[in-house]
């Protein structure tokens, strides 16, 4: 009854509750017992002044459902006393929100948990109301911040509050202490620092306690180093009806904002470049007024009913065209598209400008590299997976944080690095190797730790290494929500849904990522995600399709090899298998079946044993 109430209107499929709550019964078993229990709830509503109905058929749902919990029964702008102290009150009880109901088994309580973070997540937007209502009282903005912070210490937009309603209060050495205590537990705890935004609006208040001071606080003294910079100019609206201003600079504070989630490149701040609204500019002059090596230029044309968006990536200096994108949809869908837009278009965004950047630099020494360019050859090296280039790749990357010990993205890259060289058997000490996969991609973490992408690939470690199915998906869900349009961290949540029993959830994930990247580089571990996917979803002969391709881009991969030899096995494809063993054999030759199974990733020890039945049966040794 709980997922049917929360999950309402959406109709669900009979099969998919009977997987849920009866995981480990024969599917005939589960069917039966649902049909008892469809039957008995039946009976129970006929006795009570509820109107529902069990709809026959494939699939269940309640008539019109109107279902709201305590916190979502406020109102939208918390104004009254009454409603703030109900709402932080709620708020304490967070931990016991359907506390009750855990351990039916692994499904349901990942179905759960995604339903206490919906409602952990419609507190927080309620605390976020006040705290950012311009006419609410101070005290009244400094509580409901303090509440959000009781949810999640590292809110930063929370800390922001009470520093502006602390300095509005004239309270600059409490907005400085606020400020200061926020600094020291995100050293502490994660390792970094907090947002520019932040560190601006600190500085901004030290200034109005010191206005002679030339100093600023230590967290933000010294030189930012900036290899690379972009300005989003607001959209040209054009056509008979053209778009209010509100929306296109909407679409430029979004479109902003996503690329900003990304420390590479720097990106002028939306406030700036307002100021370009309904000017005509070269994007030379641009980059020489903002000093930005790319300028992203678009416009939106209005026909009808709908509404064309044309946009172009920009070399600054020489005003060449690297990328562009046109996207249609329908007038009333713009403000609810703005945020689905801005996701896609930075998604497009920074491949392209990997790219370009990759081919400025090509004849440059790896000592006269940045970081950042730095990362750009390593990965271009880890494409080929070849032995000695994947070696080059680690010591590129090594230089890059030798250069930037705060480089998250090189930590990230270099603890797929270790990942990869330790699966591939090329590292000549594997559990150093494995130790320091775990250290990298732990200091990704901390010093990114808003990155949905890090997060993402932190869950898929937090299996490998670990086998903490349970935390991984959570990852998962917070990775997702942050980045919902991004390929890599949709892809990097596919082995462990899937191995987790989470297949047709995979099987999504792993499609929908494909569709965001057509043309990555990464195109073979990709495909072999998208294999894993479809053979823990039953589907043999789509696992084998896709496992194929990913061999015939890169034979040598030999974690697709056994999972598509197990789907060729599996699919009754046998004759296809030579070609798969002998680079198996070449690329493990003293590999055991027996060895192997113990340490995959299956959460279920009987899919394990099919797993292993398999590549026995296609010719592996035991």
């Amino acid at each position: 009854m709980t997922m049917l109430i929360f999950d309402s209107p959406k109709l669900l499929q009979r099969k998919e509750i009977a997987d849920v709550l009866w995981p480990a019964s024969d599917p005939t078993k589960a069917r039966a017992s649902l049909r008892q229990t469809i039957s008995e709830l039946k009976r129970a509503f006929a006795r009570s002044e509820i109107g529902t109905e069990f709809l026959e058929g494939a699939v269940l749902g309640g008539a019109q459902w109107q279902v709201e919990t305590e916190i979502e029964r406020l109102e939208p702008q918390v104004q009254s006393v009454e409603d703030f102290a109900r709402l932080v009150s709620l708020v304490s009880q967070e931990d016991e929100i359907l506390s009750s109901l855990g351990g039916v088994g692994p499904e349901f309580d990942a179905w759960l948990f995604a339903a206490r973070a919906r409602i952990s997540k419609s507190a927080q937007k309620k605390l976020m109301g006040v705290y950012e209502a311009a006419d609410a009282q101070v005290d009244v903005r400094i509580m409901a911040a303090d509440a959000a912070l009781r949810l999640n210490e590292y809110d930063e937009s929370a800390v922001r509050a009470k520093m502006a309603s602390y300095a509005a209060q004239n309270e600059n050495g409490l907005a400085l202490k606020t400020y200061a205590d926020f600094v020291d537990l995100l050293d502490e705890d994660l390792g970094a620092e907090p947002s520019l935004k932040t560190q601006d609006l600190a500085v901004e208040i030290k200034l109005a306690v010191e206005p002679a001071a030339a100093s600023v606080p230590a967290a933000v003294a010294g030189p930012r180093e900036v290899p690379l910079s972009l300005a989003v100019l607001p959209f040209e609206a054009m056509g008979s009806d053209p778009l209010d201003r509100f929306v296109t600079l909407g679409i430029l504070d979004q479109v902003t904002c996503w690329l900003a989630m990304h420390k590479v490149p720097a990106i002028i701040s939306s406030n700036t470049t307002r100021a370009y609204l309904n000017r005509e500019v070269r994007v030379r002059d641009v980059g020489a007024e903002l000093g930005t090596s790319y300028v992203v230029t678009g416009s939106t044309r209005s026909m009808g009913d709908s509404v064309a968006f044309a946009v172009q990536l920009c070399d600054a200096t020489s005003e060449h065209v690297v990328w562009s994108w046109v996207h249609t949809c329908g007038r009333h869908e713009i403000v609810e598209a703005n945020s689905a837009l801005a996701q896609q278009i930075t998604a497009a965004l920074h491949p392209s400008i990997d790219a370009e950047e990759l081919s400025r630099t090509w004849n440059l020494d790896d000592a006269d590299l940045e970081p950042y360019h730095l990362m750009l050859r390593a990965k271009d090296r880890m494409f080929r997976l070849t032995y000695h280039g994947f070696e080059e790749a680690g010591v590129l990357l090594s230089q890059a944080i030798d250069k930037s010990p705060g480089f998250a993205p090189a930590h990230a890259l270099l603890a797929e690095w270790y990942s990869i060289r330790y699966w591939q058997k090329w590292s000549d000490a594997p559990d150093r190797d494995f130790e320091l996969m775990n250290d990298h991609v732990r200091r990704a973490m901390s010093l990114a730790p808003g990155n949905g992408r890090i997060m993402a690939m932190w869950g898929h470690f937090k299996v490998v290494l670990e086998r903490n199915y349970d935390a991984a998906i959570e990852l998962f869900g917070e990775a997702v929500r942050i980045f919902p349009n991004d390929s890599e961290t949709l892809m990097w949540s596919v082995p462990t849904l899937a191995y987790a029993g989470l297949s047709q959830q995979a099987v999504v994930h792993a499609e929908k990522a494909a569709r965001l990247s057509p043309y990555d580089p990464f195109s073979f571990r990709n495909e072999h995600f998208l294999s894993i996917a479809y053979y823990s979803n039953g589907d043999f002969d789509r696992a084998a399709q896709y496992g194929l391709s990913s061999f015939k881009r890169v034979p040598s991969y030999t974690s697709n090899l056994r999972t598509t030899i197990a789907s060729l096995t599996a699919a009754g494809r046998q004759a296809e298998l030579p070609d798969l063993l002998d680079a198996h054999a070449l690329a493990e030759p003293n590999f055991s079946v027996n060895r192997f199974i113990p340490k995959h990733g299956f959460r279920d020890d009987r899919e394990k044993e099919r797993y292993g039945a398999r590549l026995i049966e296609a010719g592996l040794a035991p």
